[in-house]
């Protein structure tokens, strides 16, 4: 069943485009929705050089104290920004990247790609048989 709400699928990978995985994420809520869009930018590839784009944290082997401590700096703003609940620290703000872009072996942090958002207003129930008239 996908559930009334937002769902998103969010579309990443690792290193050279290896174990690639989309991902879904639901919520009711409208500024979580607006926060994670803002929130997976931070998660590019570190080698992301495209015209209009910044360098993310995605695809780093390792991270100094000071990276964690960035990112969760940059989680909080965009928390705030959004009037929601401030990560409590960098395991937190792990666990909830986990859950939009899934774990890695080697990497710190997926490379986020892409995401889909849809809206449904009620639930959507899968089929399981068809009914012959």
């Amino acid at each position: 069943m996908i559930k009334a709400g937002y769902n998103l699928y969010i579309y990443s990978w690792e290193n050279d485009l290896d174990n690639r995985n989309t991902i879904h994420y639901h919520t009711e809520n409208k500024n979580e929705v607006r926060f994670i869009l803002e929130f997976l930018e931070l998660f590019r590839s570190q080698h992301d050089g495209r015209p209009g784009r910044k360098p993310g944290y995605g695809n780093r082997c390792d991270m100094s104290e000071a990276d964690y401590q960035e990112v969760l700096e940059k989680a909080n703003k965009l928390s705030e920004k959004y009037d929601l609940k401030p990560f409590e620290d960098r395991y937190h703000l792990g666990d909830f990247t986990y859950d939009l872009l899934g774990g890695s072996e080697w990497y710190v942090y997926r490379v986020f790609d892409t995401v889909t958002v849809y809206y449904m207003d009620k639930d959507i129930h899968p089929i399981t048989t068809f009914e012959e008239n």
